[in-house]
């Protein structure tokens, strides 16, 4: 497990707590930076608006230097 990556998870994570939004909200599950679940609200005057939808991030060992996955948990 890369130092960095844990580092940079962890300051990210400090962040959303920091600045929350009212919009979405990401957080890692149980002890794991590695697998964050959140949740977006449908964007105004979409028509997604009113929705919530809910997913996955999976990052790599090597985050940053790797994009993350995602997946979408919802379906509208």
């Amino acid at each position: 497990m890369s130092n960095i990556s844990l580092k940079r998870l962890q300051k990210e994570y400090e962040n959303f707590l920091k600045d929350p939004s009212d919009d979405f909200v990401a957080a890692p599950i149980k002890d794991d930076l590695f697998c964050w679940h959140f949740t977006i609200r449908g964007p105004e005057g979409t028509e997604f608006e009113g929705g919530v939808y809910h997913g996955v991030i999976k990052l790599p060992m090597s985050y940053p230097y790797k994009p993350p996955n995602l997946m979408f948990l919802t379906v509208k």
